[in-house]
């Protein structure tokens, strides 16, 4: 790999600092992606709770709601990814 010296004789990895760059946002990416996960999961989990009646208020049915709340942990909306 090759190097170069700054005037204040300092080696530097020219390709060193992309690749971490890199390597932050993708971590930070990740963290927020499982974030997420966790988010819309535990949404899906209070949205148990609700009475038929609000049910019908919001225009959906038991069956629909169960149906939202049995999807994985890992499938997330597209809008709220």
């Amino acid at each position: 790999m090759a190097t170069a010296t700054v005037q204040n004789q300092t080696t530097v990895n020219p390709g060193a600092g992309t690749i971490t760059s890199l390597l932050v946002q993708l971590t930070r990416a990740t963290g927020r992606r499982i974030s997420r996960m966790y988010e819309v999961y535990g949404e899906r989990q209070k949205m148990r709770e609700l009475s038929d009646e609000v049910l019908k208020d919001i225009g959906i049915t038991r069956a629909q709601l169960n149906e939202e709340c049995s999807r994985s942990i890992v499938d997330v909306p597209r809008n709220r990814c």
